[in-house]
Formats: C-alpha cells, sequence, structure tokens
C-alpha cells in the first residue's frame, strides 16, 4: 500500500474512533470512562422532609483533585453514583475536613436552599432548581 493510502486510512480510522467517543459521552455523559465512588459528606433534609440535599466528594480513578458536589434527591434515597445535579465544584483555597472547597448547606424553607461555597473555588455546575427546590449560592 503507498504511504499516502496508508496515512488516508489511518487518517479515516482514527476519525471513527473519536466520533464514537464524543458519541458515547454525549449519550450517556455519567457513563464512566474511569471508574468513580461518591462518598457522602453530610446530608441535609427539607424542612417538608421531601427531598435531601447531599454533600459529598467524587473520586474518579486516575484523578488527585478532591471536590464538592451538591445533589438533590429523594428522602431517605442513596446517594446515586453520578455528578452532582445541582453543583459542582474543585480547587479553591479553603479547604474542608473532606479536602474539597469549603461547602455548606442550609434549607429556609421548604423549596428554598442555600449553598455557601468558598469564593476562590472553581464552579463547574451551580443550578437554579432542581427536584423542584430553588438554589441560591453564596461565595464567602
Amino acid at each position: 500500500m503507498k504511504p499516502e493510502r496508508l496515512r488516508v486510512v489511518l487518517i479515516g480510522i482514527a476519525a471513527v474512533i473519536i466520533g464514537f467517543n464524543v458519541w458515547i459521552y454525549s449519550t450517556w455523559p455519567d457513563l464512566p470512562l474511569l471508574p468513580c465512588e461518591n462518598t457522602e459528606v453530610s446530608r441535609a433534609p427539607s424542612p417538608d422532609g421531601r427531598l435531601d440535599a447531599v454533600l459529598f466528594t467524587r473520586n474518579c480513578a486516575g484523578t488527585k483533585a478532591v471536590g464538592s458536589q451538591v445533589s438533590l434527591i429523594g428522602a431517605g434515597e442513596a446517594l446515586p453514583n453520578k455528578s452532582g445535579n445541582a453543583f459542582v465544584s474543585n480547587g479553591g483555597e479553603v479547604r474542608a475536613a473532606w479536602g474539597g472547597p469549603r461547602v455548606s448547606l442550609a434549607w429556609s424553607g421548604p423549596t428554598a436552599l442555600t449553598v455557601t461555597r468558598d469564593p476562590t473555588a472553581e464552579v463547574y455546575k451551580s443550578e437554579a432548581q432542581v427536584a423542584g427546590a430553588v438554589i441560591t449560592y453564596l461565595a464567602q
């Protein structure tokens, strides 16, 4: 096979592999390429007992950074092995006892949650509403 034709074939194979990986990740974003594990730090039940705000860390094999994440789930439900559905952060100057950026949770009503975080942390996700709850974020 001529070198030019071989190069075209190899580029085509690489394009198919990259395209397949992009399709897999966009179709199933929580499908871990590396195994991940969530460790619950704290759980704050809503005043009406319908929801739990769960603060946790997520450790994926091959990563060294410890982040802080928040998910809102049904009261008493097990924390799913997924990324936070409300808040995801990493880095920052103020590290908490669990190793991630400092984050605290407080309910001010049955559907009003306040997430207070280290203002120097990098925020990757901060949803305004999850599971019918309105979330306010304070950086302090």
